[in-house]
């Protein structure tokens, strides 16, 4: 029988002495790997999340937990979370309980988070993202430690727990979801591995070989791609985009389109469309990547507006996204002097307008007569481009225009010469532009 304790004793992942917060789901694996760090003398809290899913089997297994905290004098911490009732649950419960562990760690001060997947994990996991078309990096194994996350029990099959929690007499509850095959998981470990267990000898060994082999190969790949992305990727802050060269083999474009949160589907297609400039693909974010002769264009944000806010003309403050606008009402007889307008305060023969006024940001084709221009357009567009607005920047400066679309004024960069006011002016509408 594999001695659970000398496996944790000699990770090279732990030191004697740190604070260890173990993961604790009621099941035979997380219970004797917290048996098993209780008896070698380690210094560890437990950690537990509730979801409710079973109803009263959950709670029975929250009950088992409870009552191994207090026999064995270890503290524990239990969390009872509502998950959403939309998407994929079980990526809602880890993103919760990973949340839950790691707000732990750091207000209590523990050293890792231990889990306790094992190798029967790592080849399930195996199969089933080569079920789902994974890459290099999903299908390698999973590594023994990930950030704060260490795995001491990735070499340990559970056969082997098994044998090690009826030798000690550990306490453990069976979760009746896990022999049902509605989920792809349960059916590889029930119906795929079995067969391939008993009809090659050995069959286990050879695959974890195998997988530590995929692992170096993984490790060498993202070394010539880590060179690959700081010769071909070219970022620009201020333009808030990516330049990724092709003129190389696509295996790389490949892994970074990926990273970019792009649908399996849809990378390969951008890789077909190479040669063919224009065309435009989504990413699952919403971002957007541009095909162009020599490289792939992407927008590191999506491109978002500012939703368009109407405002009277009358004496009022509208806050939005990116900043506020003040509109303040002057009678022409209570001015004494002059009225010094600058870049964010503009003034305007209100009797001109035609209100009410709208706050939105630019639309393709939006033009603007600026003073000094005779009554000439501009387009609002080459007007950014002046200022080099990068695209983010774009759609978060708000435009001022009137009910029939005229553009009055970009705050900071441009004021149009419409309803300027004059001699004949008797009302003046005053506008102040405050950025966020």
């Amino acid at each position: 029988m594999v001695d659970v304790r000398k496996v944790i004793q000699n990770s090279p992942f732990l030191k004697s002495g740190e604070k260890l917060l173990v993961a604790v789901s009621g099941g035979l694996d997380s219970m004797v790997l917290a048996h098993a760090l209780i008896t070698g003398g380690w210094n560890l809290a437990l950690a537990h999340v509730n979801y409710g899913l079973r109803g009263l089997e959950s709670d029975l297994d929250e009950d088992l937990i409870r009552k191994f905290s207090k026999e064995h004098n270890i503290e524990l911490f239990v969390n009872r979370i509502a998950l959403p009732v939309r998407g994929n649950l079980q990526e809602h419960a880890r993103n919760a309980r990973y949340r839950f562990f790691e707000s732990l760690r750091a207000s209590s001060g523990f050293d890792r988070i231990l889990t306790a997947h094992h190798a029967d994990d790592v080849l399930e996991g195996f199969f089933l993202h080569f079920a789902r078309g994974a890459g290099l990096k999903g299908l390698k194994p999973m590594e023994p430690v990930s950030g704060h996350i260490v795995r001491p029990l990735l070499n340990v099959w559970k056969s082997e727990l098994l044998a090690y929690a009826k030798a000690n007499y550990v306490a453990y509850r069976d979760d009746s979801s896990n022999a049902a095959q509605d989920y792809d998981r349960n059916f590889i470990r029930h119906s795929i591995l079995p067969g391939l267990i008993a009809r090659f000898p050995g069959f286990r060994k050879s695959a974890m070989h195998s997988l530590r082999i995929l692992s170096d190969h993984h490790r060498l790949f993202v070394e010539h791609y880590v060179q690959w992305k700081q010769t071909s990727v070219v970022e620009s802050i201020h333009d808030g985009i990516v330049r990724i060269n092709v003129d190389q083999d696509a295996l790389f474009v490949r892994q970074f389109l990926a990273e970019l949160r792009f649908h399996p589907a849809v990378i390969e297609n951008i890789i077909q469309s190479l040669n063919k400039p224009g065309r435009k693909f989504v990413s699952r974010t919403g971002a957007n990547v541009f095909i162009r002769s020599d490289a792939l264009i992407y927008v590191e944000e999506p491109v978002t507006t500012l939703e368009t806010v109407s405002i009277s003309g009358d004496d009022a403050r509208m806050i939005i996204e990116s900043g506020s606008l003040s509109l303040t009402n002057i009678d022409v007889s209570d001015v004494d002097g002059t009225l010094s307008a600058t870049p964010f305060c503009a003034y305007f023969d209100k009797d001109s307008l035609n209100l009410p006024l709208h706050i939105r940001s630019w639309r393709p084709g939006d033009r603007i007569r600026p003073m000094g221009m005779k009554g000439r357009h501009r387009k609002v567009q080459d007007i950014y481009s002046d200022h080099k607005l990068s695209i983010p920047e774009k759609s978060k400066q708000p435009i001022i225009c009137d009910h029939l679309g005229e553009v009055l004024w970009i705050p900071g960069l441009v004021r149009s010469e419409h309803a300027e006011f004059n001699a004949q002016t008797k009302r003046i509408v005053c506008m102040q532009w405050q950025k966020e």
